[in-house]
């Protein structure tokens, strides 16, 4: 951690040695920080100093570490927020992430722990800003559009574009700051996207539905943003507990999803992208034709990618070692129809899909190994 560039780094703690030793260990890395012991001053602070990150106490007088994430989260939009608390409950987890917090640490933990922490908010900062300058860029693209054609029609089609592109840019950012965590390899949510286009030609979907599938591929796994460290980092399998709340970022992401403004259906897609034909999946063990079209073909596509990408506890499958797998589990797992569709399309195609959809990430972005999302029918899908 000691590579992570200086920050203005704000501690709002309560217990006064802990504040005191996070301080003395987190300023030795070179970051600036200011300690303070309750909501009211950390308001103080932030209108005095811009603040990279903060990291909150959940429990503090006078004013909670919850509300106070709320606070700086619409006053100082810029500022990553890491909660951190001795309360282990979920809810505190999903509350803090409404509210608009980044990342969520529980007490007691190493320094190395919250050394992590603070770089992975670092690297969620870098990612705000670069989204920034891409927008910033669109609105002048859009601009040069305009002057280029005939201004009454121009001028609405340059507003339906930037729409659209503004929307994916916020989703692909989503997407991204999940990938700083721990998802399955660098690109996997813009792999999956690409393979589900592929798909959804194949199989003769309309403008609608591509739509709602691309945005739904693009952010199918953001409730791992709920999921503890240990659990979506483990290197080995997990124990049916783990599994057990590994289920739950589904329902993780539909809450994170309420409200954003996205395609119909994409949300449903989401909802039933570990359904199976055989209705062995989850959350609801739904089946056959139950099941979304949208979603049978995100599963594939999904599992896919992740049987051929390196992952921290498997070695990546050959692309045909792949797709033999999605033929065995076929009409159990998987849709007949849709696994039929891909077996259509040449294998160096798919090739050339990922080659082309996967971006290239900073050194720093690409060191991450993956979560526990392989498709085998002998074992459930996470």
């Amino acid at each position: 951690m000691s590579a992570t560039p200086a920050i203005n780094l704000l501690i709002a703690e309560d217990e006064e040695h802990l504040g005191l030793v996070l301080q003395k260990e987190l300023s030795r890395l070179g970051h600036q920080v200011v300690l303070v012991h309750d909501g009211h001053a950390a308001m103080e602070a932030a209108a005095k100093t811009d603040f990279d990150v903060a990291l909150i106490d959940i429990m503090m007088p006078r004013m909670s570490g919850i509300d106070l994430c709320g606070f700086l989260h619409e006053s100082y939009p810029d500022t990553v927020i890491i909660v951190e608390s001795a309360m282990t409950e979920i809810h505190y987890a999903v509350e803090a992430l409404r509210f608009g917090a980044f990342d969520y640490i529980t007490k007691p933990y190493s320094l190395s722990e919250v050394e992590a922490a603070v770089d992975r908010a670092l690297r969620h900062r870098l990612l705000i800003t670069a989204n920034k300058q891409y927008d910033r860029r669109l609105e002048e693209l859009v601009s040069a559009r305009t002057n280029e054609v005939h201004a009454a029609s121009s001028t609405l089609s340059a507003a339906i574009d930037k729409v659209s592109l503004t929307r994916h840019a916020t989703l692909l950012a989503l997407a991204t700051a999940l990938e700083t965590r721990d998802i399955e390899s660098p690109g996997h949510s813009e792999r999956v996207v690409a393979y589900c286009k592929r798909l959804g030609i194949m199989l003769g979907l309309g403008g609608d539905e591509m739509a709602a599938i691309e945005q739904a591929a693009l952010i199918h796994d953001v409730g791992k943003i709920a999921v503890p460290d240990p659990i979506l980092m483990k290197k080995g399998p997990l124990t049916e507990q783990e599994m057990e709340h590994m289920r739950k970022h589904v329902d993780f992401s539909l809450q994170i999803m309420r409200g954003m403004d996205l395609v119909h259906g994409a949300t449903e897609i989401v909802a039933q992208h570990h359904e199976r034909m055989d209705g062995k999946g989850y959350p609801k063990g739904l089946a056959g034709d139950d099941v979304v079209m949208g979603a049978r073909i995100l599963a594939v596509a999904d599992a896919f990618d992740s049987m051929t990408s390196e992952r921290r506890y498997e070695s990546a499958r050959t692309f045909e070692s792949a797709i033999d797998e999605l033929k065995r589990c076929s009409g159990s797992q998987f849709d007949p129809g849709v696994v039929s569709a891909f077996i259509r399309i040449p294998v160096d195609a798919w090739r050339e899909i990922r080659h082309a959809a996967t971006p290239i990430r900073p050194a720093a972005a690409q060191d991450l190994g993956g979560t526990q999302e392989a498709s085998l029918c002998a074992a459930e899908t996470q």
